[in-house]
């Protein structure tokens, strides 16, 4: 939910700067095309999981062909586990056991094996939150 939250906060990000762009002020807002794209890759990985973890991991223990090739065209390893472990918050679960943390379970702030890093995902909408209040105070009469 988390990234697919932050990926509809950049959409509207696109929009402000679309009108940016009309007021003959065009300004690239916070995140940075590299993360978005990180950002859009994510959301679009754990979509591809979605209907895995209802039923076809369950049953088959094995990943959907449309995930083995989301991980293949990303360049990403294919896990061995359903998507529950590429999913990393930022602290390892209360009562992680040393194995859970060593198979990377507790890697801080990552989603996807890598893919994003929700550590700079933080501080690019921190920005994003000090640039749009400067430009509330610019245009609010």
């Amino acid at each position: 939910m988390l990234v697919g939250v932050a990926d509809d906060a950049v959409s509207h990000v696109k929009w402000i700067e679309r009108l940016l762009v009309k007021m003959d002020e065009p300004r690239e807002l916070p995140p940075d095309g590299r993360l978005r794209q990180q950002l859009r890759e994510a959301r679009n990985l754990l979509a591809v999981h979605r209907d895995e973890r209802v039923l076809y991991w369950r049953l088959t223990d094995e990943h959907t062909p449309r995930v083995k090739a989301a991980y293949g065209r990303l360049g990403l390893e294919l896990p061995d586990d359903s998507i529950d472990t590429e999913i990393i918050a930022y602290f390892p679960p209360p009562g992680a056991t040393d194995d859970e943390i060593e198979d990377g379970f507790a890697s801080i702030g990552t989603v996807g094996g890598g893919l994003l890093s929700l550590r700079d995902l933080y501080f690019a909408f921190k920005q994003l939150e000090t640039e749009l209040d400067e430009l509330a105070q610019e245009y609010r009469p």
